[in-house]
């Protein structure tokens, strides 16, 4: 069975800090519950597909997922999930008693995070949906070693590869991977988004 929670907590952990999940969720007390909610929706509708990739099984530090053309998350799969996400992030926020702080934020960034699938390239891509290293794991090189092996299999089919990151020090990290940014979303006051793709090395 897939370790669904565990690979969850990494991403929800690896997040914390993120620009754009802590101001959707700025309360600390209530952040990782969330966080991990929201993870677990992202993460678990790629299960299915075979596309999550794990350095290890049992007490993974990576934690990629990723969607392929011919194994792909669809609008309406990836809508139900998210929506379904915000119903029990607002479940969780009435258990903290911060509904009134953050309501207007989680639907703003849950539109901010659905506003990211209209971005991606309308030709046949790999796209990454998750790319995250445990924090004690990070600067250890497991997030380039995975994203390196993904790279490979873009190169092979001849794919362009798609990401995003609300984090400005990833741009620099990213492009030294070969993405270039094709957008510096906004979407009303959440945080930047930055849209990245990278054409294949054929």
């Amino acid at each position: 069975m897939f370790p669904l929670q565990s690979a969850a907590g990494v991403a929800a952990r690896a997040f914390y800090d993120d620009p754009l999940f802590s101001w959707l969720f700025p309360i600390a007390s209530s952040r990782l519950a969330l966080l991990t909610r929201t993870m677990t929706a992202i993460v678990g509708m790629r299960v299915p597909l075979g596309s999550v990739v794990l350095d290890d099984s049992t007490t993974p530090r990576v934690v990629l997922a990723y969607e392929t053309p011919e194994r792909g998350v669809s609008f309406w799969t990836e809508l139900r999930h998210l929506l379904w996400a915000l119903l029990l992030s607002l479940g969780i926020l009435f258990r903290h008693g911060h509904v009134a702080p953050q309501f207007f934020r989680v639907f703003a960034g849950f539109r901010a995070l659905g506003a990211t699938t209209g971005r991606r390239p309308r030709v046949p891509h790999i796209y990454v949906s998750v790319l995250t290293v445990d924090p004690p794991h990070q600067r250890t090189g497991l997030g380039g070693r995975a994203l390196r092996d993904l790279l490979q299999k873009s190169d092979s089919a001849k794919l362009p590869t798609h990401l995003e990151t609300a984090r400005p020090e990833n741009v620099a990290y990213y492009e030294g991977f070969g993405f270039r940014v094709v957008e510096r979303m906004t979407i009303g006051a959440c945080p930047p988004i930055w849209i990245m793709t990278r054409p294949a090395n054929t």
